[in-house]
């Protein structure tokens, strides 16, 4: 029995989160929920940064049984420095490494620990620290003498109710730069199979949805407890179906939560996902925000990355979340994907401007497990071992069929100044009033600086 568990978020390579961390708030939860007797711990370095003299003294205050850590491809360096020094200070703390990165690479986080949990983590984590026996748990991987043993996947939690909140009560939640806004969840999985994307490799492209009651419980539960003001619900897309939706609107109103919260949520753009009278719904609701991903203004772009979603459907998205008063609509944009010419990236800035949208851009980026990464190397783009610290999206990993290192780059540099800050200029000081520009236009600098920088290791 493993009754100590110390659960880590390793900070991201020279940035702070402004947001909480997820996953391993719903383990956490779930352990307490299941092992009254255990003592559970959260140390956030994404938000508090992260030194071996600070961790130290976390080991050494908390004596833990088992060391969690969740490894996204940004945290992988940092995630090696916790359990290097945690091996030096005690060998015989467990260390098990969770997460995406964990899940598509768990042979290169096996050199580092002890265990490795593949896919959905809260009933394999469970069964480690009950003291189960390492060969009956399902959805894990782990060295079996000289060899890497990876036990079949662990069947889905199809009802993701039986899961409880997350244990927010273990973070310093008015400590964030996010608060007093929060993110939630009320789904995981998404059914379609972009190239780029991470979500149909860990979810298979399978969607499990909390109720619509559960959803706006916790909505309730964090407005009452934490005074939140704004939630962002996280979700691939919140209109996995309209009737969805509409129940979830409906309960925020019906509650009065549309008085005390706003909110922001992703959408998919396609025509029969969203309607004149669903958006009307949301602005009902007060969701101030709607995210959609473009990716791309090429059609031949978006059919190369398998995005199955025609522009004229974002045209119409935008169209009738503006007809609906949405106050802010936010694409998400990508440059460096395959196939893609300069003349295409001209193409998706017109659209941005034309369209009057608030862009987000980033670089393509291949990460490990993805079907880009897989057509990256394939194509003897990626011929060595990379350096995980770069996987930012802001910088070029490799070159393309069509662009080299630094003319991604280069697009990506001209996206940010054109297209971002001067959008944002226009758009953002509407949204969130003069303090919002403000910061915005500072973080589209500290975006730039960074980008200079990988420009010489590009060049």
């Amino acid at each position: 029995m493993k009754s100590r568990v110390l659960l880590v978020f390793p900070a991201y390579d020279g940035l702070l989160s402004e947001t909480p961390p997820v996953g391993i708030t719903y383990i956490a939860s779930y352990v307490l929920q299941k092992l009254s007797s255990s003592q559970v711990k959260i140390i956030d370095c994404s938000k508090d940064g992260f030194s071996e003299e600070s961790w130290l003294k976390e080991l050494n205050d908390f004596q833990p049984d088992v060391v969690g850590i969740s490894v996204q491809t940004l945290n992988y360096p940092s995630a090696r420095k916790i359990t290097r020094v945690t091996r030096q200070y005690d060998p015989d703390i467990l260390l098990v490494m969770g997460g995406v990165n964990a899940t598509l690479d768990p042979e290169k986080c096996l050199k580092h620990c002890d265990i490795v949990v593949r896919g959905e983590g809260e009933k394999s984590f469970l069964e480690i620290c009950q003291g189960a026996k390492w060969e009956d748990i399902k959805g894990i991987s782990f060295k079996n003498e000289e060899m890497i043993q990876h036990n079949e996947p662990r069947e889905r939690i199809k009802d993701l109710d039986e899961i409880p909140f997350r244990a927010e009560h273990l973070l310093d939640v008015k400590g964030y730069k996010f608060y007093p806004s929060w993110n939630l969840i009320g789904s995981r999985g998404c059914p379609y199979a972009c190239t780029f994307c991470c979500s149909p490799v860990v979810w298979k492209r399978v969607v499990n949805l909390r109720s619509v009651k559960n959803i706006v419980d916790e909505m309730e539960y964090l407005q009452a407890k934490y005074d939140i003001k704004h939630i962002d619900i996280c979700d691939d897309m919140i209109n996995i179906s309209q009737q969805r939706t509409f129940d979830i609107c409906h309960e925020i109103i019906a509650r009065g939560l549309h008085n005390k919260l706003t909110f922001a949520c992703s959408m998919r753009a396609n025509r029969q996902l969203v309607s004149l009278e669903l958006f009307q719904k949301l602005k009902e609701a007060n969701f101030i925000k709607v995210c959609l991903g473009i990716e791309s203004a090429s059609k031949k772009v978006c059919a190369l990355m398998k995005k199955n979603l025609p522009i004229a459907d974002v045209s119409r998205f935008i169209r009738l979340a503006r007809k609906a008063n949405i106050q802010s609509v936010e694409g998400y944009l990508i440059v460096g994907n395959w196939g893609e010419t300069l003349w295409d990236v001209l193409k998706t800035w017109r659209f941005v401007i034309f369209n009057n949208i608030e862009p987000s851009f980033s670089i393509c980026t291949p990460f490990p497990g993805t079907e880009f990464y897989r057509l990256q190397k394939s194509n003897g783009y990626l011929t060595k071992e990379p350096d995980w610290t770069n996987f930012n999206q802001y910088t070029p990993i490799a070159r393309t069929d069509k662009m080299s290192r630094l003319q991604i780059l280069l697009v990506y540099f001209v996206s940010v100044l054109l297209c971002h800050t001067l959008l944002l200029i226009r758009t953002r000081k509407l949204t969130y009033g003069p303090s919002g520009l403000l910061k915005s236009v500072f973080a589209r600098i500290t975006t730039v600086t960074r980008a200079i920088k990988s420009l010489y290791h590009a060049a």
